[in-house]
């Protein structure tokens, strides 16, 4: 079941070094379920098995039928195609998710085939094909595979998640190599990793640095080490398991392995993980520090203790204290990890208290009476002072709903932090009182004259639904940091209208902001449609497209292809600039064909030292390829 061929691939790896790194699928795994519906339609494609047109029937379901019948499984079970068909077609306009999944999978227990044709013309039950391909498998593991394997459409990742939550645990990894073989590594087939790491972590993980998108696209090279982890971990694995797999193995897997596997155990028991897993931690790196977010009281408290015995950087404990702080959120008693606090030295005490005074602000907002009897019972001392503060500022904040007193706070009195805070919560209550976007962008800009937190502020709350609307407001306000608000409701508008904002932002002047802003969106719509990306690229001038070539050599996103990369260089005037632009790329070609990356070289016009340099690192990758391949 796991050996032959499988096994050779996975031997044989390219090295870390020679490649653009690992990318993943840019599709979480559970998320795949409720992905928004296309616009437009898939073609017809069609398939072997069975089509079920001999089990017709005649139900009507005129009224509230459609009620009865579901609660009657009886019923459904009874039912043929036409009446599946019928019924689906009149649930377009208001989709239930819950009756659609029970129509769709009836539908595919007679008849997958002619399902799932069906549901690839009508994108509003596009995700039910993950359900028509779960019960498929299930049924008939081969013909399903082969369904999925003779077809290459838009539907894939939708097809290969269903096929691997439906497949029986012994025809797993026979499916997933018959589909290598025919499909080759195609992307889709990544969604098959959090099943592969249930059944064999080891290697699964292998498989996934082996699988050649992720090597290709970088970006995602950890979320689907983390899908491996998460199966892998949650099932048979344990940490000394996979931290003994770890040993040996290249520092770049290792560092991609500690963070993932932190990132999954920390869901469940985040004190343990950093007691295991922080001296294998980038401690400079943020996101590790981001994923820390304890879900109970007593895990929260034991993770605050640890910081103050464990972490000896000040900055860094601070920054993982505030990250904890603001986890009390998400705990049923927060007042259990506050107290640990003030067990801390004096320092990092002092240094959380503005974090301590958020936390209990939010416990009051959420709930009053249990947070005042906590506070209520606390013993004199540091901690209840900071608690009594915090009640106090909370109740004086009210005054605040007034926008002339606001105003004259935020000229005279209250900080960065304190500011953006008030401001975004006057403007959450003229949203609950029904204001227009316009009227709430008015109120915001009228407090910008008081204080730049204003546009913090807005892009906070409006960056999710109104991109557009917030771009424009941070551009007229004039704000010194604006490429840094652009980045997220841009990002979001390029992922709903990537040709919108492409057209927008090569409308802006030249500078910073023009050249964040394109990243940003070619990130984004890269994610979505990377030819569509890679043909807006090539209609860009050259100064754009030297912007993107160099942000993409330094970035974990492949935007786009290496032979327009190689095209473009002259774009770029800098010469240690062209330079490393074209080693990124040339040791990806190389990992597929050495002799054509060395013969593109010569053609590059780089200078003497830059091409000897590259020429004598595509020699050392190349011998390393071969030493690895014995």
């Amino acid at each position: 079941m796991k050996g032959g061929s499988m096994n050779n691939s996975v031997t044989t790896r390219i090295p870390l070094a020679a490649l653009l790194f690992i990318s993943g699928v840019g599709l979480g795994w559970f998320g795949l379920w409720e992905r928004p519906a296309k616009s437009g339609r898939d073609s017809v494609a069609s398939v072997s098995p069975g089509n079920g047109n001999d089990r017709e029937s005649k139900t009507d379901l005129g009224g509230g039928a459609f009620g009865e019948l579901l609660k009657e499984d009886e019923r459904l079970r009874g039912s043929g195609t036409a009446d599946l068909r019928r019924w689906l077609d009149s649930l377009k306009a208001q989709a239930d998710s819950g009756i659609v999944a029970r129509i769709v999978r009836r539908w595919a227990e007679i008849a997958p085939a002619e399902a799932l044709n069906y549901l690839k013309t009508e994108p509003e039950f596009e995700s039910s094909i993950a359900v028509v391909m779960e019960c498929w498998a299930a049924s008939d593991w081969r013909a399903a595979v082969n369904a999925a394997a003779d077809e290459d459409d838009v539907n894939g990742f939708l097809k290969m998640a269903g096929l691997a939550t439906g497949l029986p645990v012994e025809n797993l990894f026979d499916a997933f190599e018959t589909l290598r073989s025919r499909k080759g590594d195609d992307r889709s087939l990544t969604a098959f990793f959090h099943r592969l790491g249930e059944v064999d972590g080891q290697m699964a993980i292998e498989l996934a640095l082996d699988f050649r998108p992720l090597a290709e696209l970088k970006y995602d090279r950890n979320e689907a080490i983390e899908r491996v982890l998460t199966g892998w971990f949650r099932s048979s694995g344990t940490v000394d398991q996979i931290l003994d797999w770890c040993n040996g193995k290249d520092a770049e897997v290792q560092q991609a392995v500690h963070t993932s596997l932190f990132n999954v155990w920390s869901k469940t028991e985040a004190a343990k993980a950093l007691d295991a897993l922080w001296p294998h931690l980038d401690h400079s790196d943020g996101q590790a520090i981001s994923r820390l977010q304890p879900t109970s009281d007593e895990d929260l408290r034991s993770c605050i203790a640890w910081v103050g015995k464990n972490v000896e950087s000040p900055d860094t404990a601070q920054r993982m204290m505030d990250q904890l702080l603001d986890s009390t959120r998400g705990v049923p008693n927060p007042g259990i990890a506050i107290e640990a606090v003030e067990l801390l030295d004096s320092e990092l005490r002092e240094s959380a208290a503005t974090r301590i005074d958020y936390a209990i602000k939010g416990w009051l907002g959420r709930d009053e009476a249990t947070a005042m009897k906590w506070l209520n019972q606390l013993p004199d001392g540091w901690l209840k002072g900071v608690a009594e503060g915090a009640a106090i500022g909370k109740s004086e904040s009210a005054q605040y709903s007034d926008m002339g007193i606001l105003k004259e706070a935020l000229r005279t009195s209250l900080s960065a932090g304190n500011a953006e805070h008030y401001i975004s919560k006057l403007l959450q209550e003229r949203i609950d009182e029904g204001a227009s976007l316009d009227s709430v962008r008015t109120v915001a800009k009228s407090l910008l004259e008081a204080s730049p937190e204003a546009v913090r502020a807005f892009v906070r709350q409006f960056q999710e639904t109104a991109p557009v609307e917030t771009l424009d407001f941070i551009m007229e306000s004039g704000h010194p940091e604006s490429g840094f608000y652009m980045e997220r409701p841009l990002v979001n508008w390029a992922s709903q209208d990537p040709l919108a904002a492409s057209e927008w932002v090569t409308e802006l002047p030249e500078g910073d902001n023009r050249n964040s802003g394109l990243l940003n969106v070619a990130t984004a719509w890269s994610k979505i449609d990377r030819t569509a990306v890679q043909n807006w690229f090539d209609t860009l001038p050259d100064r754009d497209k030297a912007t993107l070539l160099i942000a993409g050599s330094h970035s974990d996103v492949s935007i786009v292809s290496t032979e327009q990369v190689l095209a473009n260089i002259h774009s770029i005037d800098g010469s240690d600039e062209r330079r490393n632009v074209a080693r990124s790329a040339l040791m990806s070609l190389a990992a597929d064909d050495p002799q054509a990356a060395q013969a593109r070289l010569d053609s590059l016009g780089l200078d003497e030292a830059g091409t000897t340099t590259i020429r004598q690192q595509l020699d050392e990758a190349a011998a390393l390829r071969k030493w690895l391949a014995r």
